[in-house]
């Protein structure tokens, strides 16, 4: 996911993934190999953020998508949309209320086209929300 952000190094590696208190998924296929498709982390973290009208409040406990990767042989197939469907119902989150890390051009798309979310406001702290609460102009 480090590529798809046109970050230097990567954010999530396996030992991170273990150690982190956020909850992940991690999809596999061929089991005897454990070869990963994709995976997708999340969790609850405290944020502040900016309101429409430019007052900086905390959002305790935000849900966020820290981050979410498909192998790139085997994105549109499917993978990441039952990926982050498992995340929807297991959490029963609205995806607009989620806070999304450093999205990607992609994951906004990705958001677009499954969730028709849209007019995203990238905050300061490199989150990006969709609630419109939160929308402001710098």
């Amino acid at each position: 996911s480090a590529k798809a952000q046109n970050l230097h190094s990567s954010i999530s590696s396996t030992d991170k993934l273990q150690e982190s208190p956020s909850h992940v998924v991690l999809l596999c296929y061929e089991p005897e190999k454990l070869i990963p498709l994709g995976f997708l982390k999340y969790g609850r973290k405290d944020l502040f953020l900016y309101t429409n009208n430019g007052s900086l409040v905390e959002s305790k406990n935000s849900f966020c998508l820290l981050d979410f990767y498909v192998t790139e042989s085997k994105q549109r197939s499917g993978i990441g949309l039952l990926l982050f469907q498992n995340m929807l119902e297991r959490t029963g989150i609205d995806p607009s209320k989620i806070a999304y890390d450093r999205p990607s051009p992609k994951l906004l798309a990705f958001l677009h086209k499954h969730y028709s979310l849209q007019n995203h406001c990238l905050q300061p702290n490199r989150f990006a929300v969709f609630d419109s609460k939160f929308h402001y102009k710098s």
